[in-house]
């Protein structure tokens, strides 16, 4: 994106820090799959989560019996201090720091994600619960919904999710999920990891 303003940048080498296990995932965690019906909303108390946007999604849905887990723990302390009285009283906000077993396990309670930003940002929860089976929402404008397709991730639409909000719970296929999984699993294993940290290591010492 960068070279199409920028043609005169040095090349482009792919690169990311971690790997989905043990830095994402711990290894005793890595079969730990969906096991509830919550939605997680956002991942930050920053604005680029768009809030606002997204409990206005949510307001037309009828949750029965989910929760609403909203992470604020992080971010903007005014940003999150206008946020938490806009939250219903079905609504779960995460206010505290967390160890990350602990918030592994509340991603696990969630069968859905809506992260509303237009920018990147949340990719390592995102990561985290495609693994486990997890319906994604990101938005078209996002550059990780592209990146995302590219791999072969089935990831829904927000813009679509505005007008349409009919499929909304209807979860994710096995066979979607199993796909997800091993999309983000080779991207993120260690050994993917560590060839481009080598090739990016040779091409600086060249």
């Amino acid at each position: 994106m960068l070279v199409d303003i920028y043609p005169s940048l040095p090349p482009y080498f792919e690169w990311n820090y971690g790997a989905i296990n043990p830095d994402l995932i711990p290894p005793d965690q890595m079969d730990m799959r969906i096991d509830g019906n919550n939605i997680l909303m956002g991942n930050s108390a920053t604005p680029s989560n768009n809030h606002i946007e997204s409990l206005d999604i949510l307001s037309d849905l009828d949750w029965e019996d989910r929760d609403v887990i909203v992470p604020l723990s992080y971010g903007d302390k005014r940003y999150k201090n206008k946020i938490l009285p806009l939250l219903d009283e079905e609504m779960n906000p995460i206010v505290d720091f967390l160890q990350r077993d602990n918030y592994i396990e509340i991603m696990r309670s969630c069968s859905i994600a809506l992260m509303n930003h237009t920018r990147q940002q949340a990719f390592g929860s995102i990561v985290i619960m495609l693994h486990m089976g997890a319906k994604i929402y990101l938005r078209e404008e996002n550059p990780l919904y592209h990146r995302l397709k590219e791999w072969g991730v089935t990831v829904f639409s927000i813009e679509k999710l505005e007008h349409d909000r009919s499929d909304f719970f209807i979860p994710i296929s096995s066979a979607q999920a199993d796909k997800n999984r091993q999309a983000v699993a080779n991207y993120y294993s260690l050994n993917n990891y560590c060839k481009r940290t080598k090739a990016l290591i040779e091409k600086v010492a060249s």
